[in-house]
């Protein structure tokens, strides 16, 4: 410890800045509630289709079991791998949530930034990409984003695979 923080720490410095720090995160929370909501609604919906949850650092994960009837046939037909929804994910599989997980946490914390603002901001841009004969998807400001700080800080090139599928390209 050096002298600065045992002075902070004397003054009472650091209870403070915990206390801020405390402030701005449930700020974050508060911001991206709605979508929050929104995606705790579409979890519901799954929950008849054998929807695992847990909590993988505070964000509420949905892994859909594959081994259910229809909604094994539905998979493969879905324009993603997981979603995000405010402070919930929603993934095909446990093992594609793990998969993602830091590509997800980008998008977490996007809504963090965003809030509500995010569900106009994220089609937005992938109609601007449109509009300029690019991929809406693959070249949406906020997958761009959320892929360069996956691969940086775990060259996630699980998500790279998914994100650039054979075939036809999904929206």
């Amino acid at each position: 410890m050096n002298r600065f923080s045992s002075i902070c720490k004397a003054s009472g410095e650091t209870s403070i800045m915990a206390a801020l720090s405390q402030v701005v995160r449930s700020a974050r929370y508060a911001w991206s509630a709605p979508c929050t909501a929104v995606g705790l609604f579409v979890a519901l919906l799954a929950l008849p289709f054998g929807v695992r949850a847990s909590i993988v650092n505070s964000v509420i994960e949905f892994a859909i079991s594959p081994g259910k009837g229809r909604l094994r046939a539905m998979l493969p037909s879905l324009p993603f791998r997981a979603i995000t929804l405010g402070h919930v994910i929603v993934g095909c599989s446990h093992s594609e949530l793990c998969r993602v997980r830091s590509h997800e946490a980008v998008h977490v914390r996007q809504y963090e930034r965003w809030g509500p603002l995010f569900f106009l901001a994220y089609p937005a841009s992938s109609l601007i990409q449109l509009l300029r004969g690019k991929r809406p998807y693959l070249d949406n400001h906020f997958e761009l984003q959320a892929r360069a700080v996956a691969e940086s800080t775990e060259g996630d090139a699980a998500f790279r695979a998914i994100a650039a599928p054979p075939g036809p390209e999904r929206l």
